[in-house]
């Protein structure tokens, strides 16, 4: 019983952001709605239905290429349609000031015809970057 007590104030302590998590279920588009939708500073990111990014209107042609990514997520986990471009970082960056590290796990499962992850757009550089040290693929990843 103490140890369930104990776990529990430390849960509260903790707060709710620690466990928090960014869930898609539906159709983003992203343009044209607000880029808002996807600013995700989560610890667990979660994708069962259809995101679709498109950054080609952020890049700098003169700058480095600038990929989709989140901040302070330890876990991805992708069961539906992940659409990008020009591609995804699936890092752990700190929301602050630090360096990207290796997030826990990565998830790519197949929920039917269509599912998996795509990139448009690719042809010159890398526009999927993963490091993680639980990679788990089911599913089609495409560029």
């Amino acid at each position: 019983m103490k140890r369930f007590l104990l776990s529990s104030l430390l849960l509260l302590a903790m707060g709710g952001t620690a466990f928090a998590t960014w869930l898609n279920t539906g159709t983003i588009q992203v343009p044209p709605n607000s880029a808002d939708l996807i600013q995700v500073d989560d610890a667990n990111f979660v994708n069962t239905g259809t995101l679709s990014i498109d950054l080609s209107v952020e890049q700098n042609p003169s700058g480095p290429t600038l990929l989709y990514s989140t901040s302070d997520t330890l876990n991805f986990t992708n069961s539906n349609r992940l659409i990008g471009k020009p591609g995804f970082d699936f890092e752990n960056f700190p929301a602050s000031v630090g360096q990207a590290q290796m997030a826990a796990n990565f998830v790519n499962t197949n929920a039917g015809v269509g599912s998996g992850i795509f990139i448009t757009n690719a042809a010159f550089f890398n526009p999927f970057t993963v490091n993680e040290s639980g990679l788990f693929n089911r599913s089609i990843l495409s560029w």
